[in-house]
């Protein structure tokens, strides 16, 4: 089917599939938000010393701030580590993955224990996993 089409359908299908794609990563983190909220929300009602209320909303915050300010610092970080070496760059491109990997797991991993400062704590590194994350990829 690809092979026949023209190189002009060809691009607007790539560019509508990826249009598609984008809108579906950025309505499942939506999603996300709201089910985070209700989670945290929830769990202060049950127990209020563990998480103070609304705290869904202000991590969320915390994450976006995080992610605004550590997209100016990020790439003068990855320019000073830039690797001159092939192979020490493929090294460490793994090793970036695998702490970002790290820091969205420890994220998830938050909610077996609910606590405050815990909560903010991941979403701040989330932060940054989400800024490494637009910075390699975009």
């Amino acid at each position: 089917f690809f092979l026949v089409m023209k190189d002009s359908s060809y691009q607007h299908f790539c560019t509508l599939v990826v249009g598609v794609a984008t809108l579906f990563r950025f309505i499942s983190y939506d999603m996300a938000t709201f089910i985070v909220e209700s989670l945290l929300h929830y769990a202060h009602l049950r127990n209020p010393d563990a998480i103070i209320n609304h705290a869904g909303y202000y991590g969320q915050a915390v994450k976006k701030i995080t992610t605004c300010l550590a997209i100016f610092t990020v790439p003068v970080i990855l320019n000073y580590l830039s690797p001159k070496v092939i192979h020490f760059q493929k090294l460490f491109l793994q090793w970036v993955l695998f702490i970002g990997s790290g820091l969205f797991t420890f994220y998830i991993a938050c909610f077996f224990y609910i606590n405050t400062i815990l909560y903010f704590l991941a979403n701040f590194l989330q932060g940054i996993a989400f800024a490494r994350l637009f910075i390699l990829f975009f």
